[in-house]
């Protein structure tokens, strides 16, 4: 009897697990066991943190499932496993399917992709494929724009179309069910804020720093607006003492908290911080601090509303200069700062204090009074303010019918392309100084008007400056994640030369890096993705290898053709490009191994220690085309001309050149007055900036390359002479003695905030020059907060550093000139201490250092005791300085 209810009971169960099977439906919670070692992780993500490793036969409790992971309770823990490791519980079908919720507070977030989707380097479907996402793999979403999603996947960072993902709604969140979250004010729109953790750089950063020193979590003086390890354990702290889950993460809703409501301090007391957010407009209101209102004081100044100190906080006088400003330019006046009134006081048509108010044109309908141009070149990709000015215009015109998200996409970039075009513009969709002047002004065309056939808008004149020569002091070696101009010149130098064909926008990635190791590769030169002084010379020379076919051929052939007195072909051409470049070779390459290639082979082979017999066989190649090829020395005898005369090449002398007509062009500069000192044969930076001044005043074009009409007018009688006010040139042997010291005279006592920033951030590469020893060093700025932050470029510079200070690492100020690469000396202080973040690792300088330059005593006072004794040491050296004038 028992045995038969026994299989009553079975045969019901097993009915019951094939009617679920059927359904395809999983029963929660039901025990189940792990078939082998397994990580429990605290979220459905193989990167999410581990809260205990499992043991095979480890029982648990299945919660519910997330994708190919499965909620889990072993009592002590409640996280996630891989469904592939636990036996299936009572025989049920466990579909794939997920239960995430469709809400978030904020980014980033986890969740599941929907369909297959690739990943890739950018928001293109054109651009570089990352990674492959397959069906049901949890992501990490950090942002979505528009169409994309930007994730984290299997250890990759890139964009995704947001279709094929389970999207969540970011709604306002609660935190530990009490206040909600204060939501961001009107002006300071969410998509201002950027999403910030470990490794991010930037003013976002730098005011992060401040509102945490200023309750209590960071240190004082910690503001590097570097996010390094005691910045993320300063947002832990912040996160835990106000019920914020502790992920070192600040997303947009925890800057809102932060910023607009009031947090607990580190002693748990309630706190409004009066840090001003980076978010571009952010209001400014009674005891706001940052260099925002910094910024603003300091325009407020030019106008004229202003006289007192740059504080950088919005006190009462700065409250009165706005009111006056609001007052004369037509706004209400209040005692805080908007982003409207910000918006017009950095406006070309502010009024300052003594203009007389003009009326507008009745009959310019498109005139924007208020609106602010975008500080730089605003294009494809291209997100933030400039790109959402840039937009609105456009959409006020009728070009762009699509939202105002800031993000310059493809819609934007044809709106912008239909305006060039109706305005007679290079239709590029670029937003360059040319189509900035036209879209912002008057003479705006709606995309409803008919321009006039005969009338062609004056493009502003936007020249390009011709970049300044390469040598090893000023070149900037571009790597990943180097950004600037610098990196966009390269971009479009290797997309001339076939190397590259992705987004042209000033930034180094992984793409880019790609593109300069083929290049190093096809021309024979070191491959390691690193754009240093040797590959920028290469790549910018008229012989550098191009992408191509035969470029590729050439590349897969073991080993070189030999070449000789009677060949020809794009060998003998490539052969002759490389001799013109180490300079055994004149004129232009013909493809015509004759007897001048013949007698410049042998040339270079007795150079370089080879047998000399005027024929390029394979060990000649071999050395001809490697980074060791030692260049025809400058004072090797001219060859003993042939029957056959060869033309005398052109004479062209350029930064860099070592030699006797060196010499000579620099005594005929010194004889007019634009050089100073003793004329050396070496053409350096003084020779360089001498020969600028002479071609400005004598009409020429000034490149500082001395080419044979530059030549032609400095030897001849009308040859214009000038004053000379280069520094003076001192001739000393010992290492780390500077060899062009500044007079004390031009170093100049500026402040930081309204002179030297703007300087540090144009010229980041400086020489420090400690006056009392004579010793000097070359040092990178990196970081521009309340002072320069900055690295010794190599370790022979942190050697004559250390020796400067007397060979040990202190604190202690030291006065000095820092000399800029625009000849600029301004008056500083520095120490040689190594601390924190670091970027340059062979420089034997585990830190960085700072640079101190003048401030106001109120600016000095805000920052503290540190910034006071920079003050004082900056004050002790300027008045030595003078006893040396």
């Amino acid at each position: 009897m028992i045995r038969k209810r026994m299989l009553a009971a079975g045969l019901c169960l097993m009915l019951l697990s094939l009617c679920l099977s059927a359904t395809g439906t999983t029963l929660f919670p039901y025990q189940t066991v792990t078939t082998a070692n397994v990580n429990l992780r605290r979220s459905a993500s193989s990167t999410a943190v581990i809260l205990e490793e499992l043991a095979e036969g480890t029982s648990v409790s299945v919660l519910g499932e997330s994708g190919s992971y499965l909620k889990v309770s072993t009592g002590n823990h409640t996280g996630y496993v891989l469904r592939d490791y636990l036996k299936p519980g009572g025989g049920m079908v466990v579909e794939s399917a997920t239960n995430l919720a469709d809400t978030a507070t904020g980014y980033p977030y986890e969740t599941t992709s929907r369909e297959k989707v690739n990943l890739r380097a950018r928001k293109s479907t054109e651009s570089t494929l990352v990674d492959q996402v397959p069906k049901g793999a949890t992501v990490t979403v950090n942002a979505v724009t528009g169409d994309w999603a930007k994730i984290d996947f299997n250890g990759h960072s890139g964009y995704v179309l947001a279709e094929y993902l389970n999207i969540k709604t970011i709604v306002e969140a609660t935190r530990a069910g009490v206040d909600p979250i204060p939501t961001l004010s009107a002006e300071d729109e969410a998509s201002y804020y950027m999403v910030l953790q470990e490794d991010d750089t930037g003013e976002h950063v730098t005011a992060l720093q401040r509102a945490l020193i200023e309750l209590g979590y960071l240190r004082s003086g910690a503001d590097d607006g570097v996010f390094g390890g005691t910045t993320r354990k300063a947002v832990i702290a912040f996160q835990e003492k106000n019920g914020y889950p502790t992920t070192g993460v600040v997303d947009a809703n925890l800057q809102a908290f932060l910023y607009s409501g009031k947090p607990l301090n580190s002693k748990g007391n309630k706190t409004s911080v009066t840090t001003l957010s980076a978010v571009p407009g952010a209001t400014m209101r009674a005891g706001s601090t940052g260099e925002a209102v910094g910024r603003l004081q300091i325009r407020l100044v030019e106008l004229g509303y202003y006289t007192g100190s740059i504080t950088m906080k919005y006190d009462t006088a700065t409250q009165k200069a706005v009111k006056n400003f609001q007052k004369k330019n037509g706004l209400s006046a209040t005692a805080y700062c908007d982003k409207t009134t910000q918006e017009l006081i950095f406006a070309d048509t502010a009024l300052a204090v003594d203009a007389t108010p003009t009326p507008l044109p009745t009959a310019t309908p498109t005139a924007v009074p208020t609106l602010m141009r975008p500080n730089g070149t605003v294009r494809s990709g291209a997100s933030g303010e400039d790109a959402r000015r840039v937009q609105q215009r456009l959409k006020d015109l009728g070009y762009l019918t699509g939202k105002v998200d800031g993000v310059f996409g493809s819609a934007s970039v044809e709106a912008l392309k239909a305006f060039q075009t109706k305005h007679h513009l290079t239709a590029d969709g670029v937003c360059g100084d040319e189509t900035v002047a036209l879209l912002f002004s008057y003479d705006a065309l709606t995309v409803r008007d008919t321009p006039a056939p005969v009338i062609t808008p004056t493009p502003v004149p936007s020249p390009t400056p011709t970049p300044e020569p390469l040598t090893p002091e000023n070149a900037i070696s571009i790597k990943l994640n180097t950004a600037g101009d610098v990196v966009l010149r390269l971009q479009q130098r290797l997309t001339e030369l076939g190397y590259y064909s992705a987004v042209l926008d000033g930034v180094c990635k992984a793409d880019d890096v790609a593109a300069i190791k083929t290049f190093q590769e096809f021309n024979g030169l070191k491959v390691d993705g690193i754009a240093g002084y040797e590959t920028q010379v290469k790549l910018y020379a008229k012989t550098a290898i191009a992408y191509t076919s035969e470029a590729v051929q050439d590349l897969k052939q073991d080993g070189y053709t030999t070449l000789k007195k009677g060949m020809t072909g794009s060998d003998v051409t490539k052969l002759q490009n490389r001799l013109i470049e180490l300079k055994y070779l004149y004129g232009r390459a013909d493809g015509v191994y004759g007897t001048t290639t013949a007698e410049a082979i042998a040339t270079f082979q007795k150079q370089n220690g080879l047998t000399m017999d005027g024929v390029a066989g394979e060990k000649t190649l071999t050395r001809l085309y490697s980074t060791s090829a030692i260049a025809k020395p400058a004072a090797t005898a001219t060859p003993k001309p042939t029957a056959t005369a060869t033309p005398v090449p052109e004479t062209v002398l350029k930064r860099g050149d070592t030699s006797s007509a060196v010499k000579a062009m620099q005594e005929r500069l010194i004889a007019l007055g634009y050089l100073s000192g003793k004329a050396d044969g070496n053409f350096g930076t003084q020779t360089y900036q001498a020969l600028l001044a002479f071609q400005r005043k004598n009409g020429l074009s000034a490149d500082g390359i001395a080419g044979s009409k530059t030549l032609e007018v400095l030897s001849s009688s009308r040859a214009v002479a000038g004053t000379s006010t280069i520094t003076q040139t001192v001739v000393n042997a010992t290492v780390g003695r500077n060899a062009s010291t500044p007079r004390a005279s031009s170093v100049k006592y500026a402040n930081w905030y309204t002179t030297v920033k703007a300087v540090c951030r144009k010229y980041p590469y400086v020489t420090i020059y400690d006056f009392a020893s004579g010793l000097s060093w070359q040092v990178h700025i990196f970081s521009l907060g309340a002072h320069a932050d900055a690295e010794p470029v190599t370790a022979t510079d942190t050697a004559h550093m250390l020796e400067s200070f007397g060979g040990v690492n202190t604190w202690t100020p030291k006065p000095v000139w820092v000399i800029f690469s625009n000849g600029d000396v301004y008056m500083a202080s520095t120490h040689d201490m190594p601390h924190e973040v670091q970027h340059i690792t062979d420089n034997n300088f585990e830190g960085h250092l700072c640079i101190h330059f003048p401030r106001t005593d109120a600016q000095v006072a805000a920052i503290g005791s540190y910034a006071t004794s920079h003050q004082s040491a900056i004050d002790r050296g300027w008045a030595e300085t003078r006893l040396l004038r």
